[in-house]
């Protein structure tokens, strides 16, 4: 639980006299896009830093008063198919698959992200070393779907959406390239990740309150270099998991947890996992994503690729 507005100060008694040299940082964890943008690039706003969806680049390029920093990113957009109790249809792997082969990642990357990152054949981002290298050096065998076929799986088939509304740009995109196909979304947007917590971590013991069948969640990553900020959405045990019961894809995880980092063990496993993921359609596949920030122009400022945002570096 938190306030829409926290206000951290400075220890004064903190032991090292050098730091920190920031006395204090005001965070705002509600804000509207649009405001938000709207102050971080006027001459009287508040905001210093923000991170700001793809399309809301150039109103950052054109301000005098904020400067665009984008670097590499481990974080990712997870897009959930409701296996657990949404729409019936897709509990049909070929039409998550189908679903999956529709989008044309390529303009995904050129129309949606701005070309703000880079496109991986898993859910998990191609900036994990591993995973670039799996998607290098290993063939996962497709059964590509026909294109008519695709528009059969697919026609008239309703789909109710719940996301944040920082990620509408995203969806947008994807809406616009399976209209063709059929596809209908019905729209529920909040601008509170604790309302998309809510309904995520309920839907695995069947007691989520909100009809959804895709759920979109800014999946930041936590732990660094290790792919298991994604993968635990697959531990059907866990309140993180929509998928249902998948024996298979658990003996991979039990294995993930006792293999060593780096070893041969960790490295075939990881690839099971992915793979598995894939051949299932567990999720609405997107590309990798950059870390694309609006900072006031009197800072310097590196992002981590991670989800923490060092304001003590500032």
């Amino acid at each position: 639980k938190q306030t829409e507005k926290l206000e951290l100060v400075a220890n004064p008694y903190y032991w090292n006299k050098e730091f920190p040299k920031i006395k204090s940082i005001t965070v705002y964890t509600q804000l509207d896009i649009n405001e938000a943008i709207k102050d971080i690039t006027s001459k009287e706003g508040e905001l210093d830093l923000m991170p700001i969806p793809f399309n809301k680049k150039l109103d950052i390029i054109l301000s005098d008063y904020a400067k665009l920093i984008v670097s590499k990113s481990t974080d990712n957009f997870v897009i959930f198919f409701n296996l657990i109790n949404g729409n019936k249809n897709l509990q049909n792997k070929k039409i998550r698959q189908a679903l999956n082969q529709a989008l044309n990642q390529e303009n995904l990357l050129n129309f949606v992200y701005k070309r703000e990152g880079e496109i991986s054949p898993f859910a998990a981002s191609i900036n994990y070393p591993i995973v670039k290298k799996i998607a290098n050096e290993y063939k996962f065998e497709e059964i590509k779907i026909l294109e008519e076929e695709i528009f059969t799986l697919l026609n008239g088939l309703t789909l109710n959406i719940f996301t944040q509304d920082k990620f509408m740009f995203l969806l947008k995109g994807i809406d616009f390239q399976l209209k063709k196909y059929g596809v209908v979304f019905n729209y529920t947007i909040t601008n509170s990740e604790k309302d998309i917590y809510k309904q995520l971590l309920s839907t695995n013991t069947n007691k989520n309150t909100q009809n959804w069948d895709l759920l979109v969640w800014g999946d930041d990553d936590w732990y660094y270099q290790n792919p298991w900020t994604v993968f635990f959405i697959y531990e059907t045990s866990g309140a993180w998991a929509t998928i249902g019961r998948d024996d298979l894809m658990q003996d991979y995880i039990q294995k993930y947890f006792v293999s060593k980092l780096g070893s041969s063990e960790y490295e075939e496993v990881t690839k099971d996992i992915l793979f598995r993921a894939k051949d299932m359609a567990y999720t609405l596949r997107v590309p990798s994503l950059n870390k694309v920030i609006a900072v006031n122009k009197e800072l310097l400022y590196i992002p981590y690729e991670g989800g923490i945002i060092p304001l003590w570096e500032i």
